[in-house]
């Protein structure tokens, strides 16, 4: 995936999450912005896993997360002062996929299967934008790989202990 696409996908994505956490409850307040700004700490994470944020990762965090921060010490300001890079940061869910599950398990209980459940999508989009941050700067670095998985390898333990319908799957 380019990040023209991947672009694409992240801004779809937070406009989906958007729009079920609405859907389900109105008062909820939550907005793409900051379903993108989380889906991009993820990306500085990643990004400071080598120890260095290089000028094509900035630009295509900029570019595919419309965030306001285009520069590598931008970056790294933000990724200090928002303890990104941190065991905690790691073991923390995004906002995007503990909302999706409680959605997701309103509909269980109502009897709902889609194709596709709405946290499934989330990962989906966070392991699309892994592989596209890894490959931005055409240098794979073990660490960035490792922490890639240490993160979505989370997300995915944390949906099989929340959405109530992988216990029907068992």
């Amino acid at each position: 995936m380019n990040f023209e696409e991947l672009r694409g996908t992240v801004y779809s994505v937070a406009e989906t999450v958007v729009r079920i956490i609405k859907e389900a409850d109105p008062e909820t307040d939550i907005d793409e912005y900051s379903i993108r700004l989380a889906m991009a700490t993820f990306a500085m994470y990643l990004s400071s896993s080598d120890g260095e944020i290089k000028w094509e990762e900035a630009q295509a965090i900029d570019d595919c997360f419309g965030i306001g921060l285009a520069s590598p010490e931008q970056l790294k300001n933000f990724i200090v002062n928002a303890n990104i890079y941190s065991t905690e940061f790691e073991s923390d869910p995004p906002v995007a996929l503990t909302l999706l599950i409680a959605s997701d398990n309103m509909l269980f209980r109502k009897g709902e299967d889609p194709e596709k459940w709405g946290h499934e999508i989330v990962i989906d989009c966070y392991k699309a934008i892994a592989d596209a941050i890894i490959n931005a700067d055409d240098d794979v670095d073990d660490n960035e790989v490792a922490d890639s998985n240490i993160y979505i390898t989370m997300m995915e333990n944390y949906a099989k202990e929340h959405f109530s319908g992988y216990a029907k799957k068992g």
